[in-house]
């Protein structure tokens, strides 16, 4: 309820909806004043995946130097005009350390918790529209002694997919990214990302 003489209020819609068209209708002593449509629909996108060692500087306040090595750091966009959260990341393929699928049976995200100080998993992390957002890994994927075995094992180049699950299903992602594997001795091993094409 608006009381006389406002004009504008906000009201939470929360990531809890189903995506549409919806009728906003405007009351004054229970008749209808004024009426409008508005669509809530999430839209997002992965528009960039580091690695944590490359950008430590994008790394969550207190991280950890081991976090900084291992972890993953998503740039997700929702370009949409709904809200919507992040409830899941999953690395598959030939990333250094795969997401187990211990993972998907408790239902722990492999999001990191910014909320909470030990590197618990996060429920969800929310999206709001015309936002991006910064996601953090909680599963190390980048583990750098994994990548030295992937180096004997896999060679130069291997391919694997970055899982992103969300609130809404239908704004569930997939992408493909190359790793690329750069020996520098036989005790090192770097790596590249790419967006595979």
């Amino acid at each position: 309820m608006i009381e006389s003489g406002v004009s504008r209020t906000t009201v939470e819609v929360g990531t809890d909806y189903p995506p549409g068209e919806y009728e906003l209708i405007g009351l004054a002593d229970g008749k209808t004043v004024e009426t409008t449509s508005i669509t809530l629909e999430p839209d997002l996108e992965v528009t960039e995946l580091r690695v944590g060692r490359d950008s430590p500087e994008a790394m969550y306040d207190g991280a950890a130097e081991y976090e900084t090595e291992t972890e993953a750091i998503l740039s997700v966009a929702n370009r949409g005009t709904g809200p919507t959260a992040a409830t899941a990341i999953r690395f598959d393929g030939d990333v250094p350390l795969p997401t187990h699928e211990s993972y998907d049976e408790v239902g722990k995200s492999g999001i990191y918790d910014p909320e909470v100080d030990f590197g618990a998993n996060a429920e969800s992390i929310p999206i709001p529209a015309g936002e991006t957002v910064l996601l953090y890994s909680n599963t190390r994927p980048f583990s750098p002694v994994r990548t030295r075995s992937k180096c004997d094992s896999v060679g130069r180049d291997g391919r694997f997919t970055v899982r992103l699950f969300a609130t809404h299903k239908e704004e569930n992602l997939a992408l493909d990214y190359i790793i690329h594997y750069l020996s520098r001795d036989s005790d090192d091993c770097d790596i590249e990302i790419e967006e595979a094409p």
